[in-house]
């Protein structure tokens, strides 16, 4: 097949099943990296708190893909999951943002699997400053609050980026673009519970943002227990963005644990000696990764209190 005809085969696939995509050359990983270690040189971000995503970033795939030509960016839409729960007695609603949902990823990787591997080319999943690839394949575009925005879909989906060996007939790399509807806009700044959302440029203060810290392992003790909303990450500023109004969708999931589960899941009981059944019901949910960080517990118990406080000041 002709080179670019199988790119478009490819972008054209993935439109179908509703997932956007983008095409740029394998040599921006360079020009990723730097601008990376930019903000860091700058000052403008502080490297110590971006240690960890920094030691999972690779930008190097020669070892991989040695004949690396393209990055693939593929964005999958996806639902606010609200879970249902009864815990002493008292209905509780735990929120789980989108992006966390890792399920799909096979659906995107088969897809495209199917496409290349007949014309001899493969694909290896790219450890990349994804949203930062996604506004420069023209993708997406940045919001003041460091999120970035599909048009039809706003802020609700999760990114996959993938090196192959096809080569890259159109580049799409371009200049990273923020969205004008931002200019006259601070909802999402009015809305940050911790003011992490800097009104001067579009990169936030990430030591000041909720998400980072119920990420983390510490939570430190000036976050506002009130402020957590979501069983992981945050949802304040994309739940008030007027960009996300008609993109919002919610899976409702009714009594995923019971309470002799919830008991188990709070006390922190070591994975292998929970029963098979939470332990597939954690896997099957995704919710089995946060379990083993042992910040399952933890963020749960604080959205559990903060219900009950609220309850009590009625």
């Amino acid at each position: 097949m002709v080179m670019a005809a199988l790119q478009e085969k490819l972008l054209k696939d993935l439109e179908q099943e509703g997932y956007p995509a983008r095409i740029i050359s394998a040599t921006h990983l360079k020009d990723i990296e730097q601008e990376i270690a930019s903000l860091f040189d700058s000052g403008i971000a502080q490297r110590s708190l971006y240690q960890e995503v920094l030691d999972h970033w690779k930008y190097d795939y020669a070892s991989e893909c040695p004949e690396a030509k393209s990055l693939i960016i593929v964005a999958m839409p996806q639902p606010i999951i609200k879970m249902r729960l009864s815990w002493q007695g008292q209905p509780h609603e735990i929120i789980i943002p989108p992006t966390y949902n890792f399920k799909m990823d096979r659906l995107v990787i088969d897809l495209i699997n199917k496409v290349l591997e007949p014309e001899g080319y493969r694909i290896v999943r790219a450890a990349v400053p994804q949203k930062l690839m996604a506004v420069h394949s023209g993708l997406s575009e940045y919001g003041r609050n460091n999120v970035s925005y599909i048009p039809g879909f706003g802020s609700y989906y999760r990114l996959l980026t993938f090196v192959s060996d096809i080569p890259c007939t159109h580049d799409n790399w371009q200049a990273v673009k923020t969205m004008q509807a931002c200019d006259n806009c601070h909802a999402c700044i009015k809305s940050c519970p911790t003011q992490a959302i800097n009104p001067e440029r579009f990169i936030i203060n990430i030591d000041r943002c909720l998400t980072f810290w119920n990420e983390s392992d510490t939570i430190p003790d000036w976050v506002d227990r009130g402020s957590h909303n979501a069983l992981i990450g945050c949802l304040r500023c994309q739940k008030v963005c007027p960009q996300n109004a008609r993109h919002e969708q919610v899976v409702i999931m009714n009594q995923l644990f019971s309470e002799e589960e919830l008991t188990l899941i709070l006390d922190d009981t070591e994975i292998d000696k929970l029963p098979e059944q939470l332990v597939n019901t954690l896997k099957e949910h995704n919710l089995d990764y946060l379990y083993r960080e042992r910040l399952l517990a933890r963020n749960l118990r604080l959205l559990l209190d903060k219900d009950e406080r609220m309850a009590c000041s009625r």
